[in-house]
C-alpha cells in the first residue's frame, strides 16, 4: 500500500513539473560561470571590498609584500586605489603601492608616482622611481630623469637602473653629468657604466670633455680625471698633462695620479718639476707617481727630496726610489741610514735589502746598536739577506738584547731558510 502511494505522488510531481516548465526562474548569474566577454568588475562588486581590503594590509609590515602581490594579481581593476594610496599618510602603504602600480605596469599611475620623488622617504621615492622604470612610458622617463639630482644616492641609482633597462638615449646629457658631479663615488661609476651601455665610448669623450672644459666646476673636473686614471684612458694623457698645471691643487695631483695609473712616461719630466710645487699634497703624489712609472731618470730629482724637513716626504721618497730599483737608486736610499728619523732609517733598511744592495751590509751592521728597536730588528732582518755567511755575530747580538722584539727578530732571521733571505 505504501509503496503504492509513493508511485502516485511521484507520478503527480511530474505533472505538475511539466505544466509549470515555462513559470520556472533560470538559475541566477552568481551560480553560471562567467563567459569571457562578461565584464567581471560589473558582475563582482564584492571586488572592490577586497580591494580596498588588501589596500589596508598595505602597511602591515608582515602582510604588506603578500597583499601587493595579491593587488597585482587584480590588475588593472585595482589601479584607482593603488594611485589613491600612494596619498596615504601611512608609509607603508604609499611604499607598497607604488611598487605594485610598477609591477601592474599602468600608465595611468605615473603621474602621482612622480610625485612620489618629493617623498619624506627615500625609500618610498625610490620604489616609485622602480615602478616608474617598469611602466617606461615617455612621460615616466621625464621623471627619471628628474631622479638622477635626486638627494639620496640610493635613488640616484634606481634611476640610473631604470634608464638603463630602458636604453633611453635621450638621457646621454643628463647621465653625463651625473657622472662627474654625484657626491656618492658608486654613483659615479654606476652612471659611467649605463653611459657606456647606452653608447660604447661616449663615458671616456664625456669624462675627457669634462677634464678640458673650463665650463665645468673644479668638482667635475676633479671627478673626471680621477676616473680616467681609474679606467686606464691612454688617450686622456695630453688633457691630464695640461690639468697638472690647473691653479686647483686638488685637481693638479689627480692629474698626475691618474697619469701613473697610465704609466704615462712621457709625463715623466712634468711630473718631476712637480716635486717643487708650492702645494704638499702634490709634492706627496708627484713623489709615488714617479715611483710608479720607474723610471730611472727619477732618481737624481728624487734624491733631493731626501733632505726634505718633513718625515713623511723622505719616507715616500724612499718608497719610490725602491720601486724604481737599480744601483743609484740603492745609492740614494744608503744615505738614508743616517737620517734623524727611526722610522726613515728603518724604512732604507728594508728598502736596501729588498733591493740586495749588498754594498751596503757594512752601513746597515753599524746599526745594530741604534737606539731605536725597529732599527735594531731591521738590521736582523736585513743582516741575513745581504751577508748571510757574516750575519751570525749580529744575530747573537741580537738574541741577547734587551728588546723583545728585536730578540724575535733574530731568533726568525736565523731560522729563516736560506732561499728565503
Amino acid at each position: 500500500m505504501k509503496k503504492f502511494e509513493n508511485l502516485v505522488l511521484g507520478l503527480v510531481c511530474i505533472l505538475l513539473s511539466a505544466a509549470g516548465c515555462a513559470q520556472i526562474e533560470k538559475p541566477s548569474a552568481s551560480t553560471e560561470p562567467v563567459s569571457a566577454a562578461e565584464p567581471v568588475a560589473a558582475a563582482e562588486p564584492a571586488d572592490e571590498g577586497r580591494i580596498k581590503q588588501l589596500i589596508a594590509g598595505l602597511g602591515d609590515w608582515n602582510r604588506g609584500r603578500e597583499n601587493a602581490a595579491a593587488l597585482v594579481k587584480i590588475g588593472p581593476p585595482a589601479v584607482p586605489a593603488l594611485i589613491a594610496a600612494l596619498k596615504n599618510p601611512n608609509d607603508g602603504i604609499r611604499g607598497n603601492a607604488a611598487r605594485a602600480l610598477g609591477e601592474i605596469e599602468a600608465p595611468e599611475a605615473v603621474g602621482p608616482l612622480g610625485g612620489l620623488l618629493n617623498d619624506s622617504k627615500y625609500w618610498i621615492a625610490r620604489n616609485a622611481v622602480y615602478a616608474l622604470g617598469h611602466i617606461g612610458t615617455p612621460e615616466a622617463v621625464v621623471f627619471l630623469k628628474q631622479a638622477l639630482n635626486h638627494y639620496d644616492a640610493r635613488v640616484q641609482e634606481a634611476a640610473l637602473y631604470g634608464l638603463d633597462e630602458l636604453q633611453e638615449k635621450s638621457a646621454i646629457p643628463e647621465i653625463s653629468g651625473l657622472m662627474v658631479t654625484a657626491s656618492d663615488q658608486y654613483v659615479r661609476w654606476k652612471a659611467m657604466q649605463v653611459l657606456r651601455s647606452l653608447k660604447e665610448g661616449e663615458e671616456i669623450e664625456a669624462l675627457i670633455r669634462n677634464l678640458d672644459s673650463t665650463q665645468a666646476t673644479i668638482a667635475q673636473r676633479r671627478n673626471a680625471a680621477e676616473i680616467l686614471g681609474d679606467l686606464k684612458v691612454e688617450k686622456a694623457a695630453p688633457s691630464l698633462m695640461e690639468a697638472m698645471e690647473s691653479k686647483d691643487a686638488g685637481l693638479r695631483w689627480r692629474a698626475i695620479e691618474a697619469l701613473g695609473e697610465l704609466g704615462a712616461r712621457p709625463a715623466r719630466a712634468a711630473i718631476e718639476a712637480k716635486l717643487s710645487d708650492p702645494d704638499g699634497d702634490v709634492r706627496m703624489f708627484a713623489i709615488g707617481t714617479l715611483g710608479v712609472l720607474g723610471a730611472p731618470e727619477s732618481v737624481e730629482p728624487l734624491k733631493k727630496m731626501l733632505a726634505n724637513p718633513q718625515t713623511p716626504v723622505r719616507m715616500n721618497t724612499i718608497r719610490s726610489l725602491r720601486k724604481i730599483g737599480g744601483n743609484e737608486a740603492a745609492a740614494a736610499i744608503r744615505t738614508a741610514l743616517a737620517d734623524r728619523d727611526a722610522y726613515v732609517r728603518t724604512l732604507a733598511i728594508e728598502a736596501l735589502a729588498e733591493l740586495r744592495a749588498a754594498e751596503a751590509a757594512g752601513d746597515i751592521k753599524n746599526l745594530a746598536s741604534d737606539g731605536s728597536p725597529a732599527v735594531r730588528a731591521a738590521v736582523m732582518r736585513a743582516m741575513c739577506r745581504l751577508a748571510p755567511d757574516g750575519a751570525g755575530e749580529i744575530l747573537e747580538k741580537g738574541r741577547a738584547d734587551g728588546n723583545t722584539w728585536v730578540q724575535c727578530e733574530a731568533e726568525r732571521a736565523g731560522k729563516e731558510p736560506t732561499g728565503k733571505k
